[in-house]
């Protein structure tokens, strides 16, 4: 009876999560276009996403893949029509992809900079604490570590699927790194559990050898 309890509670938390993240994304997409919706011309069309990505393989700045005007510099040069700015943003990334293809070594060191620019960024361009990073990634990694030998279900990691989407994600758009602040937020459990661990570990070995 408690298991049959305990497995309908976590269907409820699962559905209520499901719910809690889909008005998230709809009550803020709702507010920006409330916000902005008196300031954008009726006959304008959106930019399309290849742009952003297109400017995501830039190395012409002091970090790669960041900001560079890529994409509105692209946009006005076709009179903002999305068709043939998406065109040439598509052109570009089959050039970039070629490149990396008989250049591994340039893929691999412009990859590595433009991930580390955005996860190695103590303070995401908004958030000041180094040791947090620190404590917050170390704790994350000895979770996981910790129960790879146990079985576990799908919803315990639905945050860090999560981050690690955003991770794939960082990889392929426009790299900055306060982008990537969100996906701090949603380790922040699995760090704590990590720390947990870690206490419990350490306790573990300092009552072990007050009792040898």
């Amino acid at each position: 009876k408690g298991e049959r309890v305990m497995q309908k509670w976590q269907k409820k938390t699962v559905i209520a999560t499901a719910v809690a993240l889909f008005l998230g994304i709809f009550i803020l997409r709702s507010g920006v276009n409330l916000l902005y919706m008196n300031h954008i011309p009726a006959d304008s069309k959106p930019m399309p996403a290849v742009m952003h990505i297109a400017m995501g393989t830039n190395d012409d700045k002091q970090n790669a893949g960041w900001f560079n005007g890529y994409n509105w510099n692209t946009y006005e040069k076709h009179d903002f029509m999305p068709e043939p700015a998406a065109k040439e943003a598509k052109e570009h990334l089959l050039e970039f992809a070629e490149e990396c293809v008989n250049d591994p070594a340039m893929a691999i060191d412009f990859y590595s900079r433009k991930l580390g620019a955005q996860w190695e960024a103590p303070m995401y361009q908004c958030y000041v604490m180094n040791i947090y990073q620190i404590l917050l990634y170390g704790g994350v990694f000895v979770y996981l570590l910790a129960g790879r030998k146990k079985e576990q279900q799908i919803e315990h990691y639905v945050l860090l699927i999560g981050v690690f989407g955003g991770f794939l994600f960082s990889a392929m758009w426009e790299a900055k790194a306060r982008y990537v602040f969100p996906y701090l937020m949603m380790m922040i459990s699995y760090a704590a559990a990590g720390i947990t661990v870690c206490v419990s570990w350490i306790s573990n070995r300092i009552r072990n050898r007050r009792e040898q």
